[in-house]
């Protein structure tokens, strides 16, 4: 057995030195939105009819006074509808003088922002016409399609990415639902209170729920005075809540505050009047209910692999069910009670608990690793010529199938991870060396689970292999970066980030990830384990297929 030298240390200081790829953005440099805000130049004495308008993409990077500035690149009067929607794009466009009186901007359409601030990944080609006038001696844009175009930069200095928290449907747990906001907006604390009332996206919305009583509004603003105190001034329904339902309430609105740097205490009030409950004061620390943490590492410590055909372990004790078990991809739900596994060359599915024995629970032709959501029941796609099933085998009763969009019924799906709160389900969509990585959400009503608003967030062209969740609304997988090379990267649940890790000590090329919060970052390759630590990826023994927890 490997030593137990390799126990698995927490994460932090984990280094991410690789690049950014264009379109999916590096974190914010800290939660509190307190970066400087660069403003665009205005239009330029004798630019060019070209020149004019890539000042005005530039431009449209700041929206204070609904575009004042990108406003000035266009003769007063002109029309400019904003849309409903904004179209993020690869650096740099190219904008060519395509005629006397017109102007030709080309880039790569990398994704799609709401009005909600909800991201998408949107691959494609943009193509749009400005026409140009003189006018006063200078260019100025005459006629133009309407929406607000940013590139990738622009938004790095626009935007910033923040989460509104909601509960998953067992209400133990907070889910993170993540948006897109100006740092610079005045009442981000206000902007930030309103979507929380306002509910989850609807693609969301079947998989999580809320404490916040139907038809909950805000009274005015939420203030924040100069010690740091956020008054959040509720309605009447505020009051109807019991003391287990305030408790959620409130550590969904202390959740979503705490990540600006200004806040860090909240009163709660409804109509005017201090909320308050048995355990629950009306003036609370932003770090206030930790019981709800969205990204708590696994309960079961130690990370499991396998290695000559039998399952090890990193940390801690092996399952007595494993032992002098030929298997392969070894799993155990969050609180290691339950395990799982591989059996005859991948066709057949066996469970039990971590006592033993193992039982059969699936027999398939083409069998993915197993994947354990936080009540313990596990999920494997089994794939054939016919299309693919997602199957879910709960610990009794018969394994139940997993309504699917049709699109993806037909998929190969290489591997399943399920988010810790059991809310997102990651899927590696084969075929081998072709594969993208999707995210969807999963509803589970009673006898009849469905996964609902699968998205892809890492195309095919990318080559995914493995994935796991690293935190709430992060995951980790491996893609293709080269000829017989391949980089490890951390992704959010939306895809509008995607950080390329170090690669000092790191194998060539890499297939196998596992993650976990307050873990080190695990990969397998040749037959070897890395750990990512400080000084980049160290091997830590023989083995293959290594998994945490739940």
């Amino acid at each position: 057995m490997v030593a137990a030298a390799l126990l698995l240390a927490g994460c932090a200081g984990i280094p991410q030195s690789g690049p950014v790829r264009l379109g999916h953005l590096p974190p914010a440099p800290n939660n509190g939105f307190d970066g400087v805000q660069v403003l665009p130049p205005n239009p330029q004495n004798g630019a060019t009819p070209a020149e004019l308008v890539s000042g005005f993409l530039s431009a449209m990077g700041d929206s204070a006074g609904g575009y004042s500035v990108a406003r000035e690149f266009l003769v007063p009067g002109t029309k400019w509808d904003l849309g409903t929607s904004m179209t993020t794009y690869a650096e740099p466009p190219r904008v060519t003088r395509s005629g006397p009186h017109t102007v030709t901007m080309t880039a790569s359409r990398v994704g799609v922002i709401s009005p909600g601030g909800r991201y998408q990944v949107s691959p494609g080609v943009i193509h749009r016409r400005f026409d140009v006038v003189r006018t006063g001696g200078q260019w100025r844009i005459s006629r133009l399609a309407g929406g607000v175009l940013l590139s990738t930069d622009e938004v790095v200095r626009s935007l910033q990415p923040v989460s509104i928290y909601f509960l998953d449907r067992t209400e133990d747990r907070l889910v993170p639902e993540p948006i897109l906001v100006s740092p610079q907006q005045p009442g981000l604390a206000t902007t930030l209170v309103n979507d929380l009332l306002a509910g989850p996206d609807p693609g969301l919305a079947p998989a999580v729920t809320t404490a916040v009583p139907q038809g909950t509004t805000l009274g005015g603003t939420v203030p924040v005075d100069g010690s740091g105190v956020a008054e959040v001034n509720l309605s009447g329904q505020a009051r109807e809540l019991d003391p287990s339902q305030l408790m959620r309430l409130s550590a969904q609105i202390t959740w979503t505050l705490r990540q600006l740097s200004s806040v860090s205490r909240v009163r709660l009030l409804a109509n005017n009047t201090p909320l308050t409950s048995r355990g629950i004061a009306a003036v609370q620390d932003v770090n206030a209910w930790p019981q709800f943490n969205p990204d708590a590492p696994p309960a079961s410590p130690g990370a499991l692999f396998t290695r000559g055909g039998t399952a090890e372990v990193l940390g801690a004790v092996l399952p007595r069910a494993f032992q002098h078990q030929s298997i392969s991809f070894p799993a155990r739900s969050h609180d290691g009670a339950i395990v799982a596994a591989l059996r005859d060359h991948g066709r057949q599915l066996v469970e039990g608990t971590a006592a033993g024995p193992l039982r059969v629970r699936l027999t398939g032709s083409s069998l993915s690793p197993p994947a354990f959501d936080p009540t313990g029941d596990v999920f494997v796609a089994m794939s054939s010529a016919t299309g693919t099933r997602l199957m879910e085998v709960a610990a009794t009763g018969a394994p139940r199938a997993v309504a699917l969009p049709r699109w993806l019924s037909g998929r190969q799906v290489d591997q399943v991870a399920i988010s810790r709160d059991g809310v997102r389900v990651a899927l590696v969509l084969g075929p081998v060396r072709h594969a993208a990585l999707a995210i969807g959400t999963i509803a589970s009503q009673p006898g009849h689970p469905v996964l609902r608003d699968v998205t892809t967030i890492i195309p095919a062209g990318n080559a995914v292999a493995g994935v796991a969740w690293l935190g709430a609304n992060q995951v980790v997988t491996t893609e293709r970066a080269g000829p017989g090379q391949r980089v490890v990267v951390e992704a959010s649940c939306d895809g509008y980030q995607v950080t390329s890790l170090t690669t000092a000590g790191a194998p060539p090329a890499p297939t196998q990830v596992a993650a976990a919060p307050g873990q080190r970052i695990l990969i397998s390759a040749a037959g070897g384990i890395w750990a990512l630590t400080g000084n980049g990826w160290v091997r830590r023994g023989t083995g293959r297929s290594p998994s945490y927890a739940g």
